[in-house]
């Protein structure tokens, strides 16, 4: 997980509704779900970027805790077997 600050970001001018579809046709759609970006179009315009950032903070937190789920879980099944040795 990297953390990217304003000024960083700045993908360009274009506005997301114009940029996205051209990523999704030269990397396919995983390029923007990696990254937790809504695959909603309507969130992509400017108007809606208060609640693309909402939906965005929302998958991402969704992301990391299963994250930290897993590796919990992948801790405990190595736990368990280093104690059965």
């Amino acid at each position: 997980m990297a953390f990217i600050a304003g000024r960083t970001n700045q993908k360009s001018r274009t506005p997301p509704a114009a940029y996205r579809p051209r990523i999704i046709d030269s990397r396919g759609e995983n390029a923007l779900t990696a990254q937790q970006v809504a695959m909603d179009r309507e969130l992509w315009t400017v108007e809606n970027h208060r609640a693309f950032l909402r939906e965005r903070r929302t998958t991402l937190a969704a992301a990391v805790s299963a994250f930290i789920q897993d590796a919990s879980e992948i801790g405990s099944v190595e736990r368990m077997d280093s104690v059965a040795r």
